[in-house]
């Protein structure tokens, strides 16, 4: 009997890991989300605090060293915050889960593109930003390493350069992830001799 159990509760766990990989694909729900900045009053240099924002349930945190800082404002004249780095700075923006980032708008700069910014993440990613632009395709541009990052830091060896709009989506746990977790536990559960608990 106890034989039994034991093959019974290995098909469960087995069925819940099966079960786990294949569907889980369809139930990952991606959430998309954009970082304006605006969460800030313009023309404001935060100099100990961070800067932070929430979206799609995903907080972001703008840092800079102490003897650093941090600007936001409206520096392409469009009436909405961006942020702003300049030379000698190191920003790093930190997420509060895995993200992946997609790009952003590139709104201003004055001597600041290409080799004169750097961007690295946390996975070692790195790319240089060549040109004011719309967006910056961070997916094709960005050596395709900035997926399922928590943080990357924005260097400015010189000049100066404008950022907005910064676009992620969520890299998601997906659900079916918790059948595999009840199989296994069920294995555990039942793979014990009698009289133990």
């Amino acid at each position: 009997m106890q034989l039994f159990q034991v093959r019974r509760s290995a098909i469960l766990a087995g069925t819940g890991l099966l079960f786990s990989i294949l569907i889980a694909p369809a139930n990952a729900a991606i959430v998309f989300g954009t970082i304006t900045f605006d969460d800030h009053p313009l023309a404001t240099e935060l100099a100990t605090d961070p800067y932070v924002e929430t979206v799609a349930g995903v907080t972001v945190t703008v840092t800079a060293p102490p003897a650093d800082h941090i600007h936001i404002g409206d520096w392409d004249g469009d009436g909405s915050p961006d942020l702003y780095n300049h030379a000698d700075i190191t920003q790093t923006l930190t997420f509060s889960q895995p993200v992946n980032i997609l790009g952003f708008d590139v709104v201003d700069e004055s001597g600041g593109l290409g080799t004169n910014n750097d961007f690295l993440s946390d996975a070692g990613g790195t790319f240089n930003v060549d040109v004011v632009d719309d967006f910056f395709d961070v997916s094709i541009k960005g050596l395709g390493i900035w997926e399922g990052i928590t943080s990357f830091s924005w260097t400015q060896p010189s000049g100066n350069l404008t950022i907005d709009n910064l676009q992620f989506s969520t890299v998601p746990i997906p659900a079916a992830f918790w059948f595999g977790v009840s199989g296994i536990a069920a294995l555990v559960r039942f793979t014990r001799p009698r009289g133990q608990s």
